[in-house]
């Protein structure tokens, strides 16, 4: 849950929602050469390029992100063109993205390229004053890797719950890759249901919310899939997150399972100031076995009525806590995460305006920061054409610590999984960027 799944370190991925229903161009061309310090001390460098794309100025959106490696090297390239919709020509979205290696001497060449499908989605919506208004928009269906020679050998489906008067929510998130035969299998499973969380007692208005994810995994295209984690939310009557139950895996046996109960203190402002996971005994849980692992079975949450209640004499020992700070305009400030009431992680973050431009985090009560990113922004113009900048640098200290150890995150795994699969080039290892692949875990909301 981006900052909500404490016992995983979850590192939220900056979703740009904006790319889904962008317009515009091709942007086939390498920028220029980006000037570099005389001396490299940063661990990696990325540089992310936006502009609006189409003619009305609508829509403000990445067309270039380029990686550059600890010794100042650019290694990597990615590229966004955009379409109208066809026949829909006001409606303009991702149609391809190109990755592009770069080696130690400088020459580019086209990893691969993804490209997108997408179908509408129409529903209505409510503004600040509670005025209904009708939205026209799409969503994404299918993603297909191909090499450069055109041979597709990843892609994933989305399939969708058509909600009323709200966007459509995924239902599952499948990754098919092509086996050591030629032939797709499954590589990964992402599934979420659905219950009506809040119904607004004036309005004709319904609003429904996750309450079961889950998430498998398989070691090769078309092998068994195994549960990698999984969660259960609650809310209360205003449709915010009370409490839930989550469970993982934290290896590749069952001697590693593990299941949490979560709770969460919220503030005046609306905002997630305290959580805390606890240790939780399952035996009140009705679970159903999903490829050979017992899950949580949807059939117990999603039916409409009460949510079933958790035993509070199953609640075991404190885990992990989370506390975060606000700054005045809603920006998290501060977080601290401790475990056996000992503080292991600090991350301090600093903005303009809503724009983050420093995180410096510290681990194990040392004084001095593991690692920070520091990001500046600002505006160049190439032929005539004014963009947006973001340069992040990223620095390590050098030095490991537990607080590392444990970062292991869905995503991280995520990726890692869907790195290793169909091609061994080291540009796969962004297939879970979150424009290659837009959606993510609800949690990460």
């Amino acid at each position: 849950m981006a900052d909500t799944r404490i016992t995983k370190n979850r590192v939220a991925l900056a979703m740009i929602a904006a790319a889904l229903i962008a317009s515009a161009v091709s942007c086939s061309f390498l920028l220029g050469p980006e000037p570099t310090e005389s001396m490299i001390d940063y661990y990696s460098k990325t540089v992310e390029y936006s502009r609006y794309v189409d003619p009305a100025q609508n829509y403000y959106v990445p067309v270039e992100r380029r990686m550059y490696d600890r010794y100042g090297r650019l290694s990597g390239i990615y590229r966004h063109t955009y379409e109208p919709v066809a026949g829909d020509t006001d409606y303009w979205v991702l149609k391809r993205t190109d990755l592009y290696e770069v080696s130690t001497t400088g020459v580019e060449g086209l990893a691969e390229y993804y490209v997108y499908s997408y179908v509408p989605d129409d529903y209505t919506a409510f503004d600040d004053d509670d005025v209904a208004y009708a939205v026209h928009d799409y969503k994404l269906t299918h993603g297909d890797s191909y090499t450069p020679a055109g041979y597709n050998w990843h892609y994933y489906a989305v399939a969708y719950q058509d909600l009323p008067n709200q966007p459509d929510r995924y239902t599952s998130i499948v990754d098919y890759a092509r086996d050591s035969g030629g032939a797709f299998g499954v590589i990964a499973r992402q599934e979420s249901t659905y219950r009506l969380i809040y119904e607004d007692p004036v309005l004709d208005y319904d609003y429904y919310d996750y309450v079961t994810e889950k998430f498998f995994l398989s070691s090769t295209p078309g092998g068994t899939l195994k549960l990698s984690e999984e969660f259960a939310s609650w809310y209360n009557a205003t449709a915010q997150w009370t409490h839930e139950i989550y469970h993982t895996f934290r290896g590749d046996d069952a001697a590693n399972e593990v299941w949490y109960y979560t709770k969460y203190d919220w503030n005046e402002a609306g905002q997630v100031f305290a959580q805390q996971d606890f240790y939780y005994d399952p035996s009140d849980i009705t679970t159903i076995a999903t490829y050979g692992v017992q899950t949580i079975s949807p059939a117990w949450i999603n039916p409409a009525g009460a949510m079933p209640s958790l035993t509070f004499a199953n609640i075991g020992a404190l885990a992990e806590s989370l506390t975060k700070s606000y700054d005045e305009l809603g920006n998290v400030s501060l977080k601290v995460r401790s475990a056996l009431g000992a503080e292991y992680e600090r991350i301090v973050y600093r903005y303009e305006g809503d724009k983050e431009t420093s995180m410096l985090r510290y681990v194990n009560g040392k004084h001095y920061a593991y690692d920070r990113t520091e990001t500046r922004y600002y505006d160049i113009d190439r032929d005539g054409v004014t963009y947006g900048v973001a340069e992040e640098l990223v620095y390590h200290t050098g030095e490991t610590g537990e607080a590392d150890e444990e970062s292991a995150s869905m995503h991280a795994r995520w990726s890692r999984a869907l790195s290793g699969i169909g091609r061994g080039s080291a540009i796969s290892s962004i297939i879970n960027n979150p424009i290659v692949r837009p959606l993510r875990s609800n949690h990460d909301r």
